[in-house]
């Protein structure tokens, strides 16, 4: 693609030509006709080759060319010459043109017209607007051809108007109509440029910082008053333009809000310097933060920990911080009800010493604080002491029983356990004792003989030991079971003595 483009047409200079059917009647800006062009490139470009072309508004024919010579530098214009004359007025140039075809004059209607710069000098023919060796081209007026159709074509121009690329926006659409407009007539040759952006593209600055990133310097080959803006994203502008301002006299580029590295690290903004022929040099600038060690950690250990009786270590304390830089976050117990009862090792919380669901509290609150070495925050913990299997049951049966012969039932086994998990009530087995053998429990939790006892027969005293087991505990206890004499109905009568 092509760097070089028209600038600026003039056609109200030279005798009327084209398809001018009505006499200028105003004395003309200037006595010449002319053509600027443009080179929106940053290296020079050869015109070796090349032609400017022309051909009235609603020409059909073949095109008048003129074959160019030298080169364009680098954002530079190059000043055509055309046709002139005295008889009307109108004030020279004032200005050395680049090539001069007045010898050999192309008359350009000062209304309506086409022109356009072609790579190769073999004229044209017909109204063609793009295709083949054009490069630029543009129709004006009544013209019957056109960048972006026929029906786009650029405003009509007079003696005093001339058709000047419009450079507030996108200004190269191949749309004639909206890359037009009609202005006084300035010639520029190729002593004229634009400004040349002479400032660095890359920076570094602290987050949070409010100063200046840069100042935007460039230079003008007229020395005329640049003025500094920032490109909109819709514009073609960095991605980061709405993060900038810039001021526009001295070029000062700074941030126009705050700048967070844990938020964006790297930004990227368009920047442009423009003169009074409302060309632009544009440069991207990128702006890297560094990183400061602004943000306190954010402490991720929960603010809510269970804990099994009997242990000391509660929870691993952890945080994260965004910073890259400060130290890693060191913890320390800063408050909280229970604070005494605590303390950190190896980066846990832990308790001073175990605690027991049966005797003590069940709840603990202890406030932490994290610090990196400048900032700091705090997070208050709740501590839930869960209760374990952890006592073994106490037999509250009596130990020594008296139980009446002919009778099976000695007594129910009980017991109480201070867990609040596991096996309760426990849960009891026959586990010894000389008379083990004569003893068992029955569905309902009672001690039974297997057989009743008779005390006329049998002994009087039996131990036997029972175990209640909770499920992780058992506790043991002997039994001695005293069997009392009953008042039983005779088997038998014996008669002694004399009857009467």
């Amino acid at each position: 693609m092509s760097s070089l483009m028209i600038y600026e047409v003039y056609g109200g200079g030279g005798p009327p030509g084209g398809s001018q059917t009505t006499p200028v009647v105003i004395t003309p800006s200037y006595a010449n006709d002319y053509i600027v062009l443009y080179n929106d490139a940053d290296t020079s470009v050869s015109l070796a080759g090349y032609a400017i072309q022309y051909l009235s508004g609603t020409g059909t024919g073949t095109w008048t060319a003129k074959a160019l010579s030298g080169s364009i530098s680098a954002h530079g214009f190059y000043l055509i010459q055309m046709s002139g004359t005295s008889s009307i007025g109108g004030a020279p140039l004032g200005l050395t043109p680049d090539i001069d075809f007045s010898a050999s004059p192309v008359s350009m209607g000062p209304n309506a017209g086409k022109v356009a710069i072609t790579s190769s000098t073999t004229a044209l023919s017909g109204a063609v607007s793009s295709g083949g060796t054009i490069i630029d081209m543009v129709g004006w007026g009544n013209a019957n051809a056109a960048e972006g159709g026929a029906v786009n074509q650029g405003p009509s121009t007079s003696g005093t108007l001339s058709l000047v690329r419009n450079v507030t926006g996108d200004w190269d659409t191949d749309n004639n109509l909206a890359d037009f407009v009609t202005a006084t007539p300035s010639p520029r040759n190729s002593t004229f440029g634009t400004p040349t952006i002479t400032s660095g593209a890359s920076f570094n600055i602290d987050e949070n910082s409010t100063a200046v990133i840069t100042t935007v310097t460039a230079t003008d080959p007229q020395s005329e008053t640049i003025v500094y803006s920032i490109v909109p994203v819709e514009s073609g502008g960095a991605a980061d333009a709405a993060m900038f301002s810039i001021n526009g006299s001295t070029g000062e580029l700074s941030f126009s809000g705050g700048s967070d590295y844990e938020q964006q690290a790297a930004y990227s903004v368009t920047v442009q310097a423009t003169d009074s022929t409302g060309l632009p040099d544009q440069i991207t600038v990128s702006v890297t933060l560094n990183d400061l060690n602004d943000t306190a950690p954010d402490i991720t250990t929960a603010e809510t920990q269970n804990i099994a009786e009997n242990e000391t270590v509660v929870a691993a304390l952890t945080a994260t911080d965004p910073d890259t830089i400060g130290a890693a976050a060191t913890f320390a117990i800063t408050g909280g009800a229970d604070a005494a009862l605590f303390d950190i090792d190896g980066g846990n919380l832990v308790f001073l010493a175990a605690q027991d669901y049966e005797t003590g509290a069940h709840t603990f609150v202890v406030e932490v604080t994290a610090s990196d070495g400048t900032n700091s925050s705090s997070k208050t913990i709740t501590v839930n002491l869960t209760d374990l299997n952890d006592t073994a049951p106490v037999i509250t049966t009596a130990t020594t029983q008296d139980v009446y012969e002919n009778t099976t039932v000695v007594v129910v086994l009980a017991s109480t356990d201070l867990d609040g998990v596991g096996t309760n009530p426990a849960a009891f087995s026959i586990s010894g004792g000389a008379d083990a053998d004569l003893f068992d429990i029955d569905v309902d939790g009672n001690l039974v003989f297997l057989a009743a006892r008779d005390y006329e027969t049998q002994a009087h005293t039996y131990v036997v030991e029972v175990t209640a087991d909770d499920g992780a505990n058992q506790t043991a206890a002997t039994l001695t079971v005293n069997l009392l004499d009953g008042n039983e109905v005779p088997t038998s009568v014996s008669v002694s003595g004399v009857l009467a």
